[in-house]
């Protein structure tokens, strides 16, 4: 099925009309999400997880699977770019120079290929210098509008305190680590908005879960985070449409109304006192 035939269904069953809308308008034209993070965090398994096939490859080393930025074409108009792991050092100035050309492209139509941005962190991790380098010195110098198309999500959160605390047997975090989870996430968009006065949308913790012919762990909180996605995918630019046109006449109108009526009324306040200027 459809991913988002998929989470049309969903939406429907919850009667969730933003997203009803978001999918309407995406079913339309071709979606570009490119995912980056740290070398170690998840991304491959994040991207099999979401879209429910093994299309990346998951490493059990700490090098980098991928040294290229990865394109794959899913469901017709999903395009996912998977990037290189950063923090590994020497290679990390290649990496960035790639992603940066990425962000800098254009399709035909001369808009931007990307739109939209997951950044993935590890929520086990007490380092989240890669992310934030990220974000500061990579992402938000080279795009427009970086409050809206940057994402950031945070895995492996069945790894936070202690993982004995995970429930295993409901796939869902114990009360202490929905605790340390949700002031993570704060701390992450405020530290965020600190160092680069860009508000970023909240962030979503999940894990990935992990899967092959041997050890098999489920997926936590997978839906919710493609439907974060989703619905952050900034709504297509429109140039010089008749709705766009109508919007910006309406305004000026609006605003022209409200110019006049405020000299008429001052107008009206200058006849007045000359008025009982004659009497005095």
């Amino acid at each position: 099925m459809n991913i988002l035939t998929k989470f049309m269904h969903y939406a429907k069953e919850k009667n969730d009309q933003k997203l009803i809308k978001k999918l309407e308008e995406l079913k339309s034209r071709e979606v570009n999400l490119l995912i980056i993070g740290g070398t170690g965090v998840g991304k491959s398994s994040t991207i099999n997880a979401l879209f429910g096939k093994d299309i990346a490859k998951v490493g059990d080393n700490p090098a980098p699977e991928t040294m290229e930025i990865t394109k794959y074409e899913l469901d017709n108009n999903i395009t996912l770019w998977d990037s290189p792991g950063l923090g590994d050092g020497i290679k990390d100035i290649q990496h960035k120079e790639k992603i940066i050309s990425l962000l800098a492209s254009k399709d035909e139509n001369d808009k931007n290929v990307i739109d939209c941005i997951l950044v993935i962190s590890a929520a086990n991790s007490k380092d989240l210098g890669t992310t934030y380098d990220l974000i500061n010195n990579v992402l938000i110098p080279n795009i427009d509008e970086p409050h809206k198309k940057i994402i950031v999500a945070i895995n492996k959160a069945d790894e936070v305190i202690n993982p004995r605390y995970w429930n295993r047997d409901r796939n869902k975090p114990s009360q202490e680590q929905i605790n340390w989870l949700e002031e993570k996430v704060d701390n992450v968009q405020i530290r965020i908005y600190e160092s680069t006065q860009v508000k970023i949308k909240r962030p979503i913790y999940y894990a990935a879960g992990y899967n092959d012919e041997n050890f098999s762990d489920p997926a936590y909180n997978i839906d919710n985070l493609m439907i974060y996605i989703l619905k952050s995918i900034p709504k297509e630019k429109a140039v010089n449409t008749m709705e766009e046109f109508g919007e910006n006449i309406t305004d000026s109108v609006v605003d022209t109304g409200i110019a006049i009526i405020s000299g008429l009324f001052d107008l009206g306040k200058g006849i007045i006192k000359g008025i009982f200027k004659l009497f005095e």
